[in-house]
């Protein structure tokens, strides 16, 4: 995680573009029904990390309670952007809306430095946006994992001599597909039975090559229930990916490319698309 910008004074308030919207916030009426749904809250069972908790913590930042600091990142940035919270609330809060929108804030006031800062804008600026590289990445990653090299490294401790977040990476690390979700999805996989529309799908970045299965499970699920679905070719990853990190809202470009591309009666399921596309 981003380092805290240290000897300056706090920031209160939201001072960046496209800060959390007054309005979202205001919907909270602290119920709690939301606590069930957060699979965060549910592991920590602490108030912060709760979708309540996050929405008070924005709110208390906007209204320049507290300053945007790491009491405030943590809870932001360990939220999984999942919105099952938005499922079991009563009022319609847009928690992962004002969540992206609060990355976005905390992301200007406490820029990642150092080594990680460096690792981060080479992924996210050169790897995330190039289906490519991101499937050559991918390969080296199954010939770490089945070759014995990962067993070796782990052994001998050479992780060790790594920064810490690559470590904790390296430790969760799923098993890579022997076949990316690009390379197994047919661009228009046709409905099954009657016909009830046709839904594009964005295969992703880090979906693509780490959750290919998913990805096919998805398409398999839409299809049997009468969607004809489109898989778009190209680079439509970088966008929502920035976004939902806090890097920025999706570039003007990347949401006409799509609009473009996917204009008409086409229904967009996946919050990728929506949010590349302006769909909030």
């Amino acid at each position: 995680m981003p380092d805290p910008i240290k000897k300056t004074k706090p920031l209160t308030g939201y001072p960046f573009a496209d800060p959390p919207d007054p309005e979202k916030w205001s919907k909270c009426i602290h119920c709690g029904m939301c606590l069930d749904a957060c699979p965060t809250y549910q592991e920590e069972k602490l108030e912060p990390h709760s979708p309540r908790g996050r929405v008070h913590l924005i709110k208390a930042a906007g209204e320049g309670r507290i300053s945007l600091n790491q009491g405030l990142f943590d809870p932001v940035f360990q939220c999984l952007d999942c919105r099952a919270c938005e499922t079991a609330c009563p009022s319609g809060v847009e928690v992962g809306a004002l969540i992206e929108e609060a990355r976005g804030q905390l992301y200007q006031a406490m820029p990642p430095r150092g080594v990680k800062g460096r690792i981060n804008r080479l992924f996210l600026r050169h790897f995330f946006p190039n289906p490519g590289r991101l499937h050559a990445l991918g390969r080296l990653l199954r010939f770490y994992q089945q070759s014995g090299l990962q067993s070796l490294v782990r052994k001998t401790g050479i992780l060790r001599l790594l920064p810490e977040h690559i470590r904790k990476m390296e430790a969760v690390l799923p098993p890579v597909p022997k076949r990316f979700s690009r390379q197994t999805l047919a661009e228009v996989t046709p409905a099954l039975g009657e016909k009830r529309g046709r839904v594009a799908f964005l295969a992703g970045c880090v979906m693509d090559v780490l959750y290919a299965g998913i990805n096919e499970a998805t398409v398999r699920v839409l299809s049997r229930n009468g969607l004809e679905v489109a898989v778009p070719r190209g680079r439509f990853a970088a966008g929502p990916c920035k976004y939902m990190q806090g890097i920025g809202r999706p570039q003007k470009k990347w949401r006409n490319k799509i609009l473009i591309r996917f204009c008409g009666r086409m229904w967009i399921p996946s919050l990728s698309m929506r949010l590349v596309a302006g769909r909030r």
